[in-house]
């Protein structure tokens, strides 16, 4: 399937083309100055078809001539054959990303940058999760105690309330479901000694800035699967305690 959008707007010149799609990108410091943005956007839209195993293309005649993007999808060819019920997570063509690789996992996205956050939130909900925004440690503490969330995924660097001072009191918050979440810190510290303050400070993982799709959904996916696992074993040693006090 081919979807194409065209517009009449200020165009892209030739030697641009290439770069539209990068992270942090625009057109021209005149642009930055004029509409403002991180420049995301087109990153957002590349990351999200490449997810669904397609191909994003833009096309431009130059400054001043608008410019046409075609988004190219594969087509699922439903078969004949009985449709088999299966276990594991649906697949998209040509290898991809799994379609709902965190199919249900509601995830708490803390992040104070608004385009950051909303690239967070669009990858997450196009992986099959229920993503829910906080712009402030003291708004994500508030969700934490009102709703049931299952991982929690953090920046490090804020104002105010950064990500040590969330992960602090995530870990002593007084509901033991939430004080057990696991958490993931988004951060652009790189150095050694920041990754290793990170996961002494309580944090189950780490992952790198700018984003990467592949990287970001199969740490969440381990973060999760191994506290499934611990909480499974921690109850089964409950069980064994209480039949020997019986």
């Amino acid at each position: 399937a081919e979807v194409t959008v065209t517009d009449s707007g200020a165009g892209i010149a030739p030697e641009l083309l290439p770069h539209v799609f990068d992270r942090f990108h625009q057109t021209g410091s005149s642009n930055v100055r004029r509409y403002g943005g991180l420049g995301l956007g087109l990153s957002v839209v590349a990351q999200v078809v490449r997810m669904h195993a397609g191909r994003v293309q833009a096309h431009s005649a130059g400054p001043g001539a608008g410019a046409t993007f075609t988004v190219t999808l594969p087509l699922h060819q439903p078969s004949d054959a009985a449709v088999v019920p299966s276990t594991t997570e649906p697949t998209a063509p040509g290898g991809a990303l799994p379609l709902a690789p965190l199919r249900g996992l509601s995830i708490l996205v803390i992040e104070d940058d608004s385009d950051s956050r909303e690239l967070l939130s669009v990858l997450l909900e196009n992986a099959g999760a229920v993503p829910v925004a906080a712009e402030t440690v003291a708004e994500a503490l508030r969700l934490l105690g009102d709703l049931q969330i299952d991982v929690v995924l953090s920046d490090i660097g804020m104002p105010d309330q950064d990500g040590f001072d969330l992960i602090r009191q995530l870990r002593q918050f007084p509901n033991a479901r939430v004080r057990r979440a696991p958490a993931i810190a988004v951060t652009a510290f790189a150095r050694s000694e920041d990754l290793a303050r990170i996961m002494a400070a309580g944090f189950d993982a780490h992952i790198g800035k700018p984003v990467e799709p592949v990287d970001l959904l199969r740490v969440i996916g381990e973060v999760h699967a191994r506290r499934r696992a611990s909480g499974a074993t921690d109850e089964g040693r409950s069980s064994e305690d209480e039949s020997r006090v019986e």
